[in-house]
Formats: structure tokens, sequence, C-alpha cells
């Protein structure tokens, strides 16, 4: 037991001299939330649509610890990258914008790179997309993110026919000044919106929406001009004045829509995808790269490279703790499933709430006591 104890700590020891050699970039996924508007076929988490009671969203505190794990990592000489996912992240806007607003209010947020991936459902009306605006503009204005909006064939189902028809791969050349260019359809959305959606149009009179040129309510007739500037009235949605921002960044190909390729169904060995058998089943584990999923309340859902529901520690346990935790805890799997098999993936999460238990508490006190000199001497 004693010679067990001494392997493990010359193995934590020999991790942290490891990742200080490296000083890699540190990816960290946050699900901002587990809800989604869709239930996609090969979604590795298994998000789905759920009640309002149901819905888990990033609390400001959640965000206060993923800041100070990501200082830990700096201060080690990592670079660190915020990836914002789901479920969706924003499916409700509201609390989008508040977890946007505690990041950008954040004394440490300037450290840190951020991206994003959502499925672009804010882009089925003109009003979503403003409220979107409101909450992304003033943050990739101030600082750089990546907007990647999925173009799986997994989301088509779930979507509307004006979003369908935003961002479906068509690019056409323009002529930009110094040159053509190809401008894909989002980017032509944001730049002549009235090509694309419909303005809703209020009656100036008692403010009720416009059908036709004859309201309904007070059958008040419109002349053609006093509807066009209903219409006007319309595009002023509440952060309208950040769209231009969105444009902006889409130019720039921060804010774009991607390609899709053959192979993208197959991502994930766990969740939906695993259950409708379109996941990797015959992968290599993580690699020892610090990728980590954070839930909503802090919790680590996923050490592998995939994203697997792997419980093996909070993100207030501290940055070398989970890397260290998650580097043996993918030991002992790849001692108990050896070789590349699809075992290894369909039985990790079993195998894991056996180990975890059984080793935390121990390990966490080793760790303890190489962390200091291995790390911060």
């Amino acid at each position: 037991m004693k010679a067990d104890l001494q392997a493990k700590v010359s193995d934590i020891r020999n991790l942290f001299e490891a990742a200080e050699e490296e000083q890699g970039e540190v990816a960290l996924n946050l699900r901002l939330t587990n809800a989604c508007g869709f239930a996609c076929a090969h979604c590795m988490f298994s998000s789905h649509p759920l009640s309002k009671a149901h819905e888990k969203w990033m609390s400001n505190a959640d965000i206060d610890s993923i800041m100070a794990l990501a200082g830990e990592l700096g201060q080690a000489g990592y670079s660190v990258c915020l990836n914002l996912i789901g479920g969706e992240p924003t499916k409700d806007l509201q609390q989008f914008s508040r977890i946007l607003n505690c990041f950008s209010n954040h004394s440490a947020c300037g450290r840190v790179n951020f991206e994003m991936t959502t499925n672009g459902w804010f882009l089925r009306s003109w009003e979503s997309l403003c409220k979107f605006a409101a909450a992304a503009g003033q943050f990739i204005r101030e600082r750089e993110m990546s907007i990647r909006i999925s173009n799986t064939e997994h989301h088509d189902p779930f979507r509307s026919y004006v979003e369908k028809r935003l961002i479906f791969e068509d690019t056409k050349l323009r002529d930009c000044g110094g040159g053509e260019r190809k401008v894909s359809r989002l980017e032509s959305a944001l730049e002549c919106p009235f090509d694309h959606y419909e303005f809703q149009a209020v009656c100036p009179e008692c403010e009720a929406a416009l059908s036709g040129m004859v309201c309904s309510k007070c059958g008040l007739e419109l002349s053609e001009d006093d509807y066009a500037e209903a219409q006007d009235k319309g595009c002023a949605a509440p952060g309208h004045e950040w769209i231009a921002e969105l444009l902006k960044a889409a130019k720039e190909g921060r804010f774009y829509v991607d390609r899709r390729s053959p192979g993208e169904a197959k991502i994930s060995p766990v969740g939906r995808a695993a259950k409708n058998g379109i996941g990797y089943q015959a992968c290599e584990c993580w690699d020892g790269r610090a990728i980590f999923t954070i839930e909503p309340g802090g919790d680590l859902q996923g050490v592998c490279c995939t994203g697997g529901h792997v419980p093996i520690g909070n993100v207030r346990d501290g940055a070398w703790q989970l890397y260290a935790l998650a580097s043996l805890y993918i030991r002992a799997v790849k001692q108990r499933y050896p070789g590349k098999t699809s075992a290894r993936c369909q039985r990790c999460s079993a195998f894991a709430a056996g180990w975890v238990p059984q080793n935390k508490a121990n390990l966490l006190n080793l760790i303890q006591n190489v962390e200091h000199e291995a790390i911060c001497a």
C-alpha cells in the first residue's frame, strides 16, 4: 500500500512538472445551460427542451470560480480559452446577457480568450437577432470572441424556414473595393435585413400590429409611405444599434456559419450520439491536454477528448487538483480497458462512479502535498 501511494505521489509530481514545461492553452468548455430548444441526434450531452423549473443556468458564483481557476492556470503560464456552449447558450437571451455581463465585469476577463458555439436559433426573427446583438455586441466590441453557428444537418428539422434560408451554405462574390470576396448569407442578412426579414409594422394610432395597410383594430388607412415608415420603425427593435458590431465581426470572420462536412456526425461516444450509433466508439482517451467541460454548478462533466460524462470533481477544487485527478483517472481507465476499444467509452462513466469515491479523498491529500513544490516553488 505504501509503495502504491509513493508511486501515485511520483505520478502527480511528474504531471505537474510536465504541465509546467508545456504551458500551452487550456480549454474550458462552459455549459452555460443544460437546456436546448432542439433535441438533435448527434448531441453529446443529450440536451433537449426543458420546463423552466428544470433549466439550469451557470450562476455568477460559478463564473467567479471559473475565473479563479483560469487565474491559477494563467499564473502557471498557460493561456486560457473559455468556450461557451450548452445546451444552447442563447436559448434564454436574458440569461445569456446576464452571463456575458458577469464575464465582462470580471477583473480577469481581459486575460482569457473567448469562443462560442450556438445553433443560431436567434436568427429566426429580426427581433430575436436584435436581442442577441444587444447581449453580444458590446462584448465582442471590447474583446475578441469567435462566434460559431453550427450548420450540422442534425439541426435542420428544428429550424424555421427563415433560419434555414439565412444560414444554409451559400456565398457569392461581391465587389468590396479592394477586389471581390465571398459574402455569406449571414453577412448579407445583417447588412441588408429588409431583403431577409419581415418587419412588424405597427399602427401609429393604436399601436396594434398591422397585417395590411388598414388597421384591423381602429380602422386607420395608411398610405404606402406611412406603411413603409411603420415598417422602418419595426426595424428599430431593441438592440438593433448593436447589429453593426455583429456585421463587423462577420466581415472579420469572427461571427460565422461553419461549413458542413461528411464526417460531422461522428463527434462523440456519449449522450444521444452513442444511443443513435453515430459517435466514435473506438477512440483514444484524453491525451493529457487540459480540456475540461464544466456544468452549471461547477461540476466537471468530462475529461476525455470528446466530453464524456465523468464526475471527476468541481471547478472549486482548483486547477491542479482537477488536472491531476483527471490524469490519474484516465490512466486507471486505460489499465482497466487496454487498447482502442468501444468498451472503454461505453463503460467509462460507470467505472468513474466507483473509482472516484474510492480514490478522490486520498488523492486530494497527496495532490495538496506535492502541489506547492511542483507548481508554486
